[in-house]
């Protein structure tokens, strides 16, 4: 998925399972940055996803987890990424199924990883809104 706005970003994965527990907000800057975040998200899955490829000289991975979730239903999309007093702005949507939305009862650790231009900002910030699912 390709999304526009002040600063373009390019879904690479997004998933419900990972061995990350705790909410975390990665910026991968280089590509040791990112085989880190990699080894901790997935390396003791039996069946982790197909690590993507991304080329440093031109973009940095945005990687997001919510941590363990105690049902199904929740997601993770980008809202925005701007520039704002010399500061790059990624702002993260985390999606909740709301109160009449049919979920699995089965923990879920979910992700997101993105790719976005290199930025010449020196800060990254990371914000989040929350966002409810209507099942109605």
């Amino acid at each position: 998925m390709e999304n526009k706005g002040l600063t373009d970003w390019i879904i690479l994965d997004k998933g419900s399972q990972c061995s990350i527990m705790e909410p975390k907000q990665v910026l991968a800057k280089s590509q040791a940055e990112f085989d880190a975040v990699w080894r901790e998200a997935f390396e003791s899955m039996d069946m982790p996803p197909t690590k993507p490829s991304v080329d440093f000289s031109a973009n940095w991975v945005i990687a997001v987890f919510l941590g363990e979730k105690n049902k199904g239903g929740f997601e993770i999309d980008i809202q925005a990424i701007s520039q704002t007093h010399g500061s790059t702005v990624i702002t993260i949507k985390e999606i909740k199924p709301g109160p009449n939305c049919l979920s699995t009862m089965s923990i879920e650790y979910p992700y997101l990883l993105a790719s976005m231009p290199r930025q010449s900002a020196e800060k990254v910030e990371f914000t989040s809104v929350e966002a409810i699912r209507n099942c109605d």
